[in-house]
Parts: structure tokens; C-alpha cells; sequence
């Protein structure tokens, strides 16, 4: 399938964030190790994954695949998708990475999913202790799962004092782990982790105003 950088027109999908939100809607609904199984929703899904850069190695020739979802291993809020293939193999792929540009993420994503993951101990860890209830973001109460917002500065300020401009960010090494994984050298990622232990701040915020605020 020949892929342009906003193919959802196909569809009549005016934005990328219609799509992306009908997907997380629809991903949200069915409860953890559970199939997809309406037909509109598999066949939505498909259509989806299939502009995936790595698609038809995911599925590996299988015609009649099913699709299943489960809590990610990466970060407890977030779902993600595994394929089970015709032979009986299983195979996660991200919807997500699907809707980039040619159907994969780039290097400076890469980096902030591997920087994020370096420094997961400390999240968790803020979570755990945290016990102020008002997001930081929209002043209101948190009545759900609360999550953990780089206040001042943010994330991408945090790797740019460390990691450096766009073009050093390049030079970095990153290794490819399971589903949504990236690694640096052991190294560097106990240099990074101390880094953000001294600079970030960390605040309680509903994830939704999280993901607004990464949007603006």
C-alpha cells in the first residue's frame, strides 16, 4: 500500500487526532487479553496497521489474523495490540508508530521513549508517594489514575540540556527491546537517569491533560 503522509483522507478522517482518538476509544473498551472481534472494528484496525513499516513481517503471510489487546508492559495506562498469527505465533505492533510518516517513529521519539523508560524506577516511585490530588495542569481535582507530569521544565527541555540539538541526538545509539522498547548503553542511562533525578520536577496531572499539552 503506498503510503502518504496523511493517508487517513482516504477515509474521510479531516485530522490525524480524529483517527488517533477513535482508535484509543475503540482499544479502551476491550477489557485486558481480550480479543478484537466486532467485524467494523477489525477491519479498522487492519486498514490501520496496515501502513506499519514492519506490517507484513508482523504478520508473517497470515490472512486470517486475530487481533488482541493487553495492558502495556511499558506504562500501566496504555494498552497496545498483539497479533496472533495463522501458525499460532503472537506478535505485538504499535498502532501508534502506524500513523507516522512512513509508518514508523524517528530517531528523537526513539530517544524520549528510551530516556522515559531509563528513568521508569522514578516515576513509579513518585506515583507511590504522591499524595497531593490536583492536576498541575488544569488545577482540578484527579478523581482517576493520577500520572506523573514533567512540570518545569519539561521532558523534551530535559533531554535537550543532556543529550544535546537535534543533530547530536542523532549520533546516539539506540537498541530496539520488546514491544514500544528502546535502550541506551548502560552507561548512558545511568548518567541520564541521575541527571533527571536532580533536574526534574515531577507533578501529579490527569493524562489527558498530559497528552493536550503535548500537542500545543
Amino acid at each position: 500500500m503506498a503510503k502518504t503522509i496523511k493517508w487517513w483522507i482516504e477515509r474521510n478522517y479531516k485530522t490525524k487526532k480524529s483517527l488517533t482518538d477513535e482508535i484509543r476509544n475503540l482499544i479502551n473498551q476491550i477489557d485486558d487479553d481480550c480479543f478484537i472481534t466486532e467485524e467494523k472494528d477489525i477491519e479498522l484496525l487492519t486498514w490501520v496497521l496496515s501502513h506499519h513499516h514492519d506490517y507484513l513481517n508482523k504478520i508473517n503471510g497470515s490472512t486470517n489474523f486475530k487481533i488482541r489487546v493487553r495492558r502495556s508492559l511499558v506504562n500501566s495506562g496504555n494498552k497496545e495490540l498483539l497479533i496472533l498469527r495463522d501458525d499460532g505465533t503472537e506478535i505485538d505492533i504499535s498502532w501508534t508508530k502506524a500513523l507516522n510518516p512512513q509508518g514508523s517513529s524517528t530517531h528523537k521519539e526513539d530517544l524520549r521513549n528510551a530516556a522515559v523508560q531509563a528513568v521508569n524506577d522514578q516515576i513509579i516511585e513518585f506515583k507511590d508517594k504522591n499524595t497531593d490530588t490536583i492536576c498541575c495542569l488544569c488545577k482540578k481535582q484527579i478523581e482517576d489514575k493520577i500520572e506523573a507530569c514533567h512540570y518545569e521544565p519539561r521532558l523534551n527541555e530535559l533531554l535537550t540540556q543532556f543529550f544535546g540539538n537535534d543533530e547530536e541526538m542523532e549520533k546516539i545509539d539506540i537498541k530496539d527491546g520488546s514491544y514500544a522498547s528502546r535502550y541506551f548503553n548502560p552507561e548512558l542511562s545511568e548518567k541520564w537517569a541521575t541527571f533527571h533525578a536532580n533536574q526534574a520536577t515531577l507533578k501529579p496531572a490527569h493524562k489527558k491533560c498530559i497528552r493536550q499539552r503535548k500537542s500545543n
